[in-house]
């Protein structure tokens, strides 16, 4: 690590991941208020898991409109890289 910030930017992120896949299971008003929820809105499957027996079997159906959420969620993090290099010039400038 060259940066000493850069192992709290990775830890975040590792943690954020883990968060992420978590919340695969969490409610949908709660994924789409956080933003590690997020895999789970954009993934194109869904799971599901029934009751077999004694055990469970996981069961993966496609999502449909899958399209229409990538385009507006690619948007907005276009949106966002572009405010984000806006503020980052700016303060070069200073």
């Amino acid at each position: 690590m060259k940066i000493e910030k850069q192992a709290i930017s990775i830890s975040i992120g590792l943690f954020g991941g883990f968060l992420g896949i978590m919340m695969s299971r969490a409610p949908k008003v709660l994924r789409r208020i956080l933003p590690w929820g997020y895999i789970g809105v954009l993934s194109p499957v869904k799971m599901i898991s029934l009751k077999v027996g004694d055990g469970a079997v996981a069961s993966f159906i496609p999502k449909t409109g899958f399209a229409i959420r990538e385009i507006i969620y690619f948007l907005v993090a276009v949106g966002l890289m572009l405010l984000f290099s806006s503020i980052l010039k700016k303060k070069n400038r200073r």
